[in-house]
């Protein structure tokens, strides 16, 4: 079952009848940022259209932080993997060592980890905005770490974020889940979305003098069937009746 929600100009927002009683839907003011205060989601990096000089990192596992993964490779995977991780980043290795004056000076196979790694990371630090988060994603990819690199708008013109999701090896066992699907990872966007753009909603349930009767919040996003909010309503609205005609 649906419900026909109707634009209330008077409240400002949405609001329906269903069995004698009154149903809105409301935007909560305050929601709480489901990466700072949940433990359930998978660890993400975002750049929004406001934080021009700084990316915000959401990672509550311990370890290495999602914006380093050159740190998840060993010293021999980055030697075997170096012209992988070279094409990631945009480089060669004979560009990398054609500073040096030693055994590694201007080859195209470099056996040294420290300098590889130090090459690796300078070519990082040098990358800006989706640059830095397209090579931290492909970097992922060599890894065999899930990983989505997405956008999102809000509603103000201007208004964007760049979002990385990872889902780290310390995330997967603090979840208690293998590997996510790419719907899965889309839908940690979407959460990130919804808090980010304002777009979390609550149900206030009023009898017919207009007192209220329940109410609930902290669903995110607008549609309120896929974030749980329309089912939330009816069953306490059918629970409501139930006891109101005992």
């Amino acid at each position: 079952m649906t419900i026909d929600w109707k634009y209330d100009r008077n409240n400002d927002d949405m609001i329906a009848s269903y069995k004698g009683m009154t149903l809105r839907a409301v935007r909560e003011q305050s929601p709480e940022n489901p990466f700072e205060d949940w433990d359930c989601n998978w660890p993400i990096i975002v750049r929004s259209s406001d934080r021009h000089s700084r990316n915000d990192v959401y990672d509550r596992r311990k370890g290495v932080s999602i914006d380093e993964p050159l740190l998840r490779f060993s010293d021999d995977l980055l030697v075997h993997m170096q012209h992988r991780i070279a094409i990631v980043l945009g480089t060669t290795i004979r560009q990398l060592t054609e500073d040096h004056d030693d055994e590694n000076r201007s080859t195209n196979y470099c056996r040294d980890a420290d300098l590889l790694r130090d090459g690796f990371n300078e070519e990082l630090s040098c990358m800006t905005g989706s640059n830095q988060f397209a090579a931290w994603c492909g970097l992922y990819g060599l890894l065999g770490i899930p990983a989505l690199l997405s956008g999102t708008n809000g509603y103000c013109q201007g208004d964007h974020a760049q979002v990385l999701v990872v889902a780290t090896p310390e995330a997967c066992v603090e979840l208690g889940a293998t590997a996510p699907t790419v719907e899965q990872l889309e839908d940690t966007v979407a959460l990130y979305a919804a808090w980010a753009w304002n777009d979390v909603y609550g149900y206030v349930i009023e009898d017919q003098d207009g007192d209220q009767l329940a109410s609930s919040g902290s669903f995110y996003g607008s549609d309120w069937i896929k974030s749980g909010l329309e089912g939330a309503v009816i069953q306490e609205a059918d629970e409501l009746g139930e006891r109101g005609s005992q």
